[in-house]
């Protein structure tokens, strides 16, 4: 039986891109891929001073990052929570991938999505899983993985 996918889906920046279809295949490759039931998640595109903010409140940084996760339940049944990225740090860093905007913003939704699932990158031996996670979803949405991934934490925002 294919898991269940709840996506709620917000833009909060000008922008002519909603890719709703890859975050939602997305979604539904993390759920498979890691043997959850059921993904309820509300994903917030914004700015850069949106996420600064958020950034400040939950996790006492005073400045804007790529993508902040929220989870609200996680048990047996499946995860609920929040992803929050930013599309002017997307802007700012798809270069060092040579990829698109809407590439490096979905990366930071992959990002997210693994830690609304549980995994962690807090440890040398996490990063790696997360990283092999994030390059396996993207490429199985078709979107060759970056160089940059290797380099994620070296990134300075």
């Amino acid at each position: 039986m294919s898991p269940s996918i709840e996506l709620e889906l917000e833009y909060h920046v000008a922008t002519n891109t909603r890719d709703f279809d890859r975050i939602n295949r997305a979604a539904l490759w993390v759920a498979q891929t890691l043997n959850i039931k059921k993904i309820i998640a509300s994903i917030a595109i914004v700015d850069d001073a949106a996420i600064q903010k958020v950034n400040s409140q939950h996790l006492g940084h005073d400045w804007p990052t790529d993508v902040v996760s929220l989870v609200f339940e996680s048990a047996a049944e499946g995860v609920e929570g929040e992803v929050i990225a930013s599309w002017e740090t997307a802007a700012r860093l798809s270069y060092l991938a040579n990829w698109p905007v809407e590439d490096e913003l979905l990366l930071y939704v992959i990002h997210g999505l693994l830690h609304i699932c549980g995994l962690d990158d807090r440890q040398p031996s996490e990063q790696r899983i997360m990283r092999e996670m994030e390059q396996a979803c993207l490429h199985s949405l078709g979107v060759d993985a970056s160089d940059h991934l290797a380099k994620w934490n070296d990134i300075t925002y």
